[in-house]
Protein backbone atom coordinates (compact mmCIF):
# COMPACT_ATOMS: atom_id res chain seq x y z
CA UNK A 1 0.00 0.00 0.00
CA UNK A 2 1.60 3.54 -0.70
CA UNK A 3 1.53 6.26 1.74
CA UNK A 4 -1.09 7.91 -0.24
CA UNK A 5 -2.59 8.13 -3.08
CA UNK A 6 -5.22 10.44 -4.83
CA UNK A 7 -8.37 9.69 -7.10
CA UNK A 8 -10.49 11.87 -8.76
CA UNK A 9 -13.92 11.05 -9.98
CA UNK A 10 -17.37 12.53 -10.63
CA UNK A 11 -19.47 11.17 -8.46
CA UNK A 12 -22.70 10.86 -10.74
CA UNK A 13 -23.67 9.83 -14.58
CA UNK A 14 -25.07 12.87 -16.04
CA UNK A 15 -28.13 12.82 -17.68
CA UNK A 16 -27.76 15.97 -19.54
CA UNK A 17 -25.01 18.73 -21.53
CA UNK A 18 -26.33 21.09 -18.45
CA UNK A 19 -25.54 18.30 -15.82
CA UNK A 20 -22.08 17.23 -17.58
CA UNK A 21 -20.43 20.64 -17.10
CA UNK A 22 -21.94 21.11 -13.56
CA UNK A 23 -20.47 17.38 -12.22
CA UNK A 24 -17.50 18.41 -14.16
CA UNK A 25 -17.22 21.44 -11.92
CA UNK A 26 -17.61 19.52 -8.76
CA UNK A 27 -14.77 16.95 -9.26
CA UNK A 28 -14.03 15.28 -5.73
CA UNK A 29 -11.07 13.97 -4.73
CA UNK A 30 -11.11 10.59 -2.82
CA UNK A 31 -7.35 10.23 -0.17
CA UNK A 32 -6.21 7.05 0.57
CA UNK A 33 -3.70 7.43 3.19
CA UNK A 34 -1.72 4.47 5.11
CA UNK A 35 -1.27 5.18 9.18
CA UNK A 36 1.92 4.34 10.32
CA UNK A 37 2.25 2.38 13.32
CA UNK A 38 4.28 2.80 16.34
CA UNK A 39 6.49 -0.37 16.28
CA UNK A 40 5.31 -1.64 19.76
CA UNK A 41 2.10 -2.28 17.99
CA UNK A 42 2.92 -3.25 14.97
CA UNK A 43 1.49 -6.67 13.87
CA UNK A 44 1.78 -8.85 11.17
CA UNK A 45 -0.52 -8.71 8.28
CA UNK A 46 -1.98 -5.53 9.73
CA UNK A 47 -2.67 -2.51 7.82
CA UNK A 48 -4.34 0.83 9.22
CA UNK A 49 -5.28 3.50 6.36
CA UNK A 50 -7.64 6.49 6.44
CA UNK A 51 -9.98 6.95 3.71
CA UNK A 52 -10.66 10.26 2.66
CA UNK A 53 -14.08 12.43 0.65
CA UNK A 54 -16.12 14.52 2.49
CA UNK A 55 -15.45 12.91 5.75
CA UNK A 56 -12.25 10.75 6.89
CA UNK A 57 -12.90 6.98 7.60
CA UNK A 58 -10.50 5.19 9.56
CA UNK A 59 -9.72 1.08 8.91
CA UNK A 60 -7.92 -1.30 10.78
CA UNK A 61 -7.93 -4.75 8.81
CA UNK A 62 -6.63 -7.45 10.31
CA UNK A 63 -5.94 -11.22 9.66
CA UNK A 64 -5.29 -12.93 12.67
CA UNK A 65 -3.57 -16.55 12.16
CA UNK A 66 -5.49 -19.02 14.26
CA UNK A 67 -2.76 -20.34 16.59
CA UNK A 68 -1.09 -16.78 17.66
CA UNK A 69 -0.81 -16.54 21.31
CA UNK A 70 -2.60 -14.15 24.15
CA UNK A 71 0.68 -11.93 24.12
CA UNK A 72 -0.72 -11.40 20.53
CA UNK A 73 -4.01 -10.81 21.29
CA UNK A 74 -2.98 -8.42 24.03
CA UNK A 75 -1.00 -6.77 21.26
CA UNK A 76 -4.13 -6.70 18.69
CA UNK A 77 -6.24 -5.18 21.50
CA UNK A 78 -3.75 -1.88 22.45
CA UNK A 79 -3.53 -1.53 18.58
CA UNK A 80 -7.46 -1.63 18.31
CA UNK A 81 -7.40 0.72 21.26
CA UNK A 82 -4.77 2.90 19.50
CA UNK A 83 -6.91 2.85 16.04
CA UNK A 84 -9.91 3.88 17.77
CA UNK A 85 -8.63 7.10 19.92
CA UNK A 86 -8.56 8.88 16.57
CA UNK A 87 -11.22 11.52 16.31
CA UNK A 88 -12.99 9.37 12.61
CA UNK A 89 -14.92 6.98 12.54
CA UNK A 90 -13.53 3.50 12.46
CA UNK A 91 -14.20 0.32 10.82
CA UNK A 92 -12.31 -2.55 11.90
CA UNK A 93 -12.26 -5.84 9.80
CA UNK A 94 -10.59 -8.99 9.16
CA UNK A 95 -10.31 -12.75 9.42
CA UNK A 96 -9.90 -12.81 13.51
CA UNK A 97 -10.21 -16.60 13.72
CA UNK A 98 -12.50 -16.79 16.96
CA UNK A 99 -14.78 -19.30 16.60
CA UNK A 100 -15.53 -19.42 20.22
CA UNK A 101 -17.52 -16.13 20.67
CA UNK A 102 -20.69 -16.06 19.29
CA UNK A 103 -21.34 -12.65 17.91
CA UNK A 104 -24.91 -12.79 17.35
CA UNK A 105 -25.85 -13.36 20.52
CA UNK A 106 -23.24 -11.55 21.96
CA UNK A 107 -22.01 -14.55 23.89
CA UNK A 108 -18.31 -14.92 24.68
CA UNK A 109 -15.89 -18.21 26.23
CA UNK A 110 -13.60 -17.26 28.87
CA UNK A 111 -10.87 -18.98 27.23
CA UNK A 112 -8.48 -15.77 27.35
CA UNK A 113 -7.69 -14.97 23.94
CA UNK A 114 -10.77 -15.02 22.96
CA UNK A 115 -12.31 -12.70 25.93
CA UNK A 116 -9.67 -10.47 25.38
CA UNK A 117 -10.39 -9.46 22.04
CA UNK A 118 -14.27 -9.82 22.89
CA UNK A 119 -13.79 -7.32 25.62
CA UNK A 120 -11.72 -4.68 23.84
CA UNK A 121 -14.23 -4.56 21.13
CA UNK A 122 -17.14 -4.01 23.67
CA UNK A 123 -15.25 -1.79 25.63
CA UNK A 124 -14.51 0.24 22.42
CA UNK A 125 -18.35 0.21 22.05
CA UNK A 126 -17.57 -1.55 18.57
CA UNK A 127 -20.62 -2.80 16.58
CA UNK A 128 -20.33 -5.88 14.76
CA UNK A 129 -22.15 -6.54 11.32
CA UNK A 130 -22.08 -9.70 9.82
CA UNK A 131 -24.82 -11.35 10.53
CA UNK A 132 -24.29 -14.84 9.02
CA UNK A 133 -21.83 -17.45 9.51
CA UNK A 134 -18.67 -17.12 6.88
CA UNK A 135 -16.46 -20.29 7.89
CA UNK A 136 -19.11 -23.30 9.21
CA UNK A 137 -21.08 -22.33 11.46
CA UNK A 138 -18.68 -19.46 12.85
CA UNK A 139 -18.31 -15.93 11.98
CA UNK A 140 -15.04 -15.67 11.97
CA UNK A 141 -14.51 -12.70 9.16
CA UNK A 142 -16.30 -9.84 10.89
CA UNK A 143 -16.88 -6.22 10.31
CA UNK A 144 -17.18 -3.39 13.26
CA UNK A 145 -17.89 0.23 13.22
CA UNK A 146 -17.94 2.32 16.13
CA UNK A 147 -20.87 5.04 15.97
CA UNK A 148 -18.49 8.19 15.30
Amino acid sequence: LPQSANITFIGQIAKSVEEVELLSSTKKSLNLKKIQIIQELALPETIVCELSLNTTIRFLLCYRVPDYDYVHANKLTSLLTWAASCPHPLIFLGDLNLPLINWTLNECTSEPIHATLYNAVTTLGLDQVVTNNTRLNNCLDLIFCNSS
